[in-house]
């Protein structure tokens, strides 16, 4: 896998991590009654759609996932779950996002580390 496309994936990692702090204070001004909850239904449209971009560039590179064929499947967990409209789903949701990141983060400075390696 190319460099570039590795830094690309990092890139979109923050801005999802970036969605999901936003929508993380949405959630918590919506039950506070702060903020109205169309605020935080913008904000999991917003982070659906980041989402499904990012799954669909991540799956354009299957290299980075390996054979592991739970990952194409906790994707679609992921989608599925953000269009539970209970509040409690969707902290578990974005606890779930955040855990997968995570993760592929941890795969992605890997990569980093090898593709600069040669250098």
């Amino acid at each position: 896998m190319s460099l570039e496309v590795v830094l690309e994936l990092q890139r979109q990692h923050a801005h999802l991590r970036a969605l999901l702090d936003r929508c993380d204070e949405l959630l918590i001004a919506t039950d506070e009654g702060t903020v109205d909850a169309e605020a935080l239904v913008t904000a999991v449209r917003v982070i659906a759609a980041a989402l499904a971009e990012h799954h669909a560039f991540e799956e354009a590179h299957l290299a980075l996932v390996g054979d592991d064929p739970r990952h194409p499947s906790h994707h679609a967990a992921l989608a599925l779950g953000l269009d539970d409209p209970s509040v409690r789903a969707l902290a578990a949701v974005l606890r779930d996002l955040r855990d997968h990141l995570r993760r592929e983060d941890a795969l992605l400075a890997d990569l980093v580390r090898t593709s600069c390696s040669g250098f």
